[in-house]
């Protein structure tokens, strides 16, 4: 709780609302987490109120157990589950209070995935947000609902506990716990009792005014060290035109991977993406969240197959086992240029993403470019990225490079013929920028 707040007592709200439910967040392929209670660091200046999953305030039972203010904290007695897929999200595990035993089953489901994240709540010490910090909200994604119910367990046998969201949407990511600067989650909430629990007591509904709390730390399955490269921008001015699309910076991923001998499919995630772009003196800085890339080398393919996932947010990517010439496309992100424009020479874009496989033995390499186009879409399939170098492998039998946009706009003209100087690349027949430095590392295996 920051000091506009009172555990489970509205003062002054301290919501924002950080933009509007818009296109997928990136990580919105499924992704398992262990939930554990949120402990206080230095960034939150009430840790008497921290330490917890679950919070109740003292009018959920009037026994006033728990802490000298009567509210109840609950732990979870192992780790909790939280699983996101698409653009909903469940929440499982057991909690208990340590100070007479009782507890719930939590199952809660999340639903509406927004990113950028949706009225959000700011419960550290201000100069823990950026710029002064390193937490930065508008890097989270919101769940615009959830709902429900806490089974109860030990003392309160016999109750379930129906919930609903209220004030700000649940919140997803570093900082968003509201007690430490970890990757976190939180989401106030309304409840409503039924049942008679076994210890006797009358448990009370929520009053007006009073909300329960969920505060979870979040670590995921398989800790894996993200990669980056650092490019800069060549010297020409990047205009904005106002064209029927409008001005676009097409990022675009690629490299080589080697696989191992097996006889099943290998799958190759690239995950929590982000490319920023620094600021200079007359604008920026921009982060660009880039989809995620599931990228499957399949012994039954015969043709490498790039498509878009809308509902999902996700990069499909299908590449057949045998030899393929060049480099394959990994995944890429259309960045509208602001009216204002781009300046030439922008130095140290920064490329960031995880790349995990199922599988021991994998290596790549990894690059990535950006052409200017004068007129381009956000819509990925209506893009349709060449999947690779090969001019055999996949159905567009030419020279272009692994990423080249080979769509339509309505006037049935390709994209690419809409490139200009700029951004790494120099237009004319360049349509997919010139590549950055290649490095090669072994992907994280997380089975």
């Amino acid at each position: 709780m920051n000091k506009l707040f009172q555990p489970g007592k509205l003062l002054f709200p301290l919501l924002m609302a950080v933009g509007l439910a818009a296109f997928s967040a990136t990580s919105l392929t499924a992704q398992t987490f262990s939930a554990t209670n949120a402990n206080a660091d230095s960034c939150y200046s009430l840790p008497q109120f921290a330490g917890h999953a679950l919070f109740l305030p003292g009018s959920f039972d009037g026994a006033s157990v728990g802490t000298p203010d009567g509210s109840l904290r609950f732990l979870f007695s192992s780790p909790g589950s939280f699983v996101e897929s698409g653009t909903t999200a469940t929440l499982t595990g057991t909690v208990f209070n340590a100070a007479d035993g009782t507890g719930f089953q939590l199952n809660v489901t999340f639903t509406g995935r927004q990113f950028p994240p949706v009225n959000t709540n700011l419960e550290l010490n201000p100069n823990c947000y950026v710029p002064t910090g390193s937490v930065d909200p508008t890097m989270w994604h919101t769940y615009s609902g959830f709902s429900g119910t806490l089974t109860g367990i030990g003392g309160y046998s016999g109750v379930t506990v129906t919930i609903a969201a209220t004030m700000h949407n649940f919140q997803v990511g570093v900082g968003a716990s509201g007690k430490n600067v970890l990757l976190g989650a939180s989401g106030w909430f309304t409840w409503t009792v039924s049942g008679t629990p076994a210890n006797g007591r009358t448990l009370h509904n929520s009053p007006e005014g009073e909300f329960g709390d969920f505060n979870i730390n979040l670590t995921p399955p398989c800790p894996c060290t993200p990669h980056n490269i650092a490019y800069n921008f060549n010297g020409t001015q990047i205009i904005f035109q106002n064209t029927a699309g409008g001005s676009y910076v097409w990022f675009i991923s690629d490299g080589k991977v080697k696989l191992p001998v097996t006889n099943g499919k290998v799958i190759l995630k690239v995950t929590n993406q982000t490319i920023t772009i620094p600021q200079t003196k007359l604008i920026g800085p921009f982060t660009v969240a880039v989809p995620d890339s599931i990228i499957t080398f399949d012994p039954a393919a015969t043709v490498a197959t790039a498509s878009f996932d809308t509902g999902a947010g996700v990069w499909h990517l299908t590449y057949p086992k045998t030899a393929i010439a060049g480099n394959i496309f990994y995944g890429g992100a259309a960045f509208k240029v602001p009216a204002s424009g781009l300046p030439g020479g922008i130095k140290n874009v920064l490329w960031n993403g995880t790349f995990t496989t199922d599988t021991q033995g994998v290596n790549i390499s990894w690059q990535w470019h950006a052409a200017n186009y004068s007129n381009f879409t956000g819509d990925y399939n209506a893009i349709a990225p060449k999947p690779t170098d090969d001019n055999k492998a996949s159905i567009y039998k030419n020279s272009d490079l692994a990423g080249t946009p080979e769509g339509k706009d309505a006037t049935n003209k390709l994209w690419k013929s809409y490139v200009v100087g700029g951004a790494s690349g120099g237009g004319g027949s360049n349509y997919t920028g010139s590549g950055s430095s290649t490095i090669s590392f072994p992907p994280c295996v997380c089975p």
